[in-house]
């Protein structure tokens, strides 16, 4: 009979530990994570796919903002959300030696902690995703093809993605990745150069960001029709069409004076065939300027040019946003008069 009872014991103890062993540890709050063997493409929407004419996100940027409190956030997320925006894209979380969040490493010297966590928190609340920003700086412009310069980028980019993701990952709003440097035609005229942009700076970025979260990655792009024809454009795009980034946002151009408003249609029709044309799997979406400039500054656009571009990409485009809302949507922006017509002539044109 003792010899039963220590074999029965035995036994139960064994098939508790077996049952521990097989038992998924609580993860707490930490719902943000799939499995560690897929890439979540959930919240980008992939495919070559159509939208309708409304704006549906924004760039974002923390300038004159670095001190908000959630409170704040709160209040322009509502804000952002009354026009039906559901996605902000931080343009970058650390540039030069300033980061918006609390950074360990040894080139952020000038950090605004609670920044970022901030935002985060108050876009949580009101059901606004967000595609985190890397590093950038004002290097990348006159060094596009220089691989040392590339490299330097993608290892701070690399530094901040990793920080931020061992900071940030519980954070439910966290939806993507952004890389901020944007690449245009003129700089990558020729196969040689665009290998040179995929592989030494958007794939090793790309690559490493969604090996530690599995979280899709995106790169935004620009052209000026007066340096690039609409078919040397459309080699560009086809160009980069197998970059290792799930998400490609086209910057309409118009705002800066590099697209004519009647020709917008057409290059985001050539970037569209481009992209699905050479295998591509991922989103393209449309970034709208809606502002244009006026003696080098950059005021609010009118609402019937604004709503002429929505309508020219929303067949090319599986969603719109916009650069910027702050800037040239907000009544307590920088134009501030300017964008709350241009928010009022908005909400108007809603349906």
């Amino acid at each position: 009979m003792k010899h039963l009872i220590k074999h029965t014991l035995f036994l139960s103890i064994i098939l508790s530990l077996l049952a521990l062993s097989c038992h998924k540890p609580d993860d707490g709050d930490d719902n943000n994570n799939p499995p560690s063997d897929e890439l979540d493409l959930s919240y980008i929407q992939v495919g070559n796919n159509t939208t309708t004419p409304y704006i549906k996100g924004t760039f974002i940027d923390f300038w004159n903002k670095s001190g908000w409190t959630t409170a704040m956030w709160q209040a322009h997320m509502n804000e952002m959300k009354e026009i039906g925006i559901k996605t902000v894209i931080i343009q970058f979380t650390a540039y030069n030696d300033e980061a918006w969040f609390d950074a360990n490493n040894s080139f952020s010297t000038n950090l605004h902690a609670q920044a970022l966590s901030n935002l985060l928190d108050a876009a949580n609340i009101y059901g606004i995703g967000v595609v985190v920003g890397l590093y950038f700086d004002d290097s990348y412009w006159n060094n596009t093809t220089n691989t040392a310069v590339l490299t330097q980028q993608v290892n701070k980019c690399k530094d901040i993605a990793n920080d931020l993701w061992q900071k940030y990952k519980n954070k439910p709003a966290f939806k993507a990745w952004y890389i901020p440097q944007e690449p245009a035609p003129y700089y990558y005229q020729n196969a040689t150069n665009r290998n040179i942009l995929k592989n030494n700076l958007i794939n090793p970025i790309a690559e490493y960001c969604k090996e530690i979260s599995h979280k899709p990655v995106g790169i935004s792009v620009f052209f000026n029709q007066n340096l690039t024809d609409i078919n040397g454009f459309g080699d560009f795009m086809a160009g980069i069409a197998d970059a290792k980034v799930e998400l490609f946002i086209l910057q309409d151009g118009v705002g800066v004076n590099h697209c004519n408003l009647a020709d917008v249609g057409a290059y985001y029709q050539k970037a569209n065939d481009a992209l699905y044309n050479n295998n591509f799997k991922g989103a393209f979406w449309a970034d709208i300027e809606v502002f244009h400039d006026d003696n080098g500054q950059e005021v609010p656009e009118d609402i019937n040019v604004v709503i002429q571009k929505l309508n020219a990409v929303k067949d090319k485009v599986s969603n719109i946003v916009i650069y910027q809302y702050y800037k040239h949507m907000c009544p307590s922006g920088p134009n501030a008069v300017a964008a709350q017509q241009l928010r009022n002539d908005y909400l108007n044109y809603l349906p």
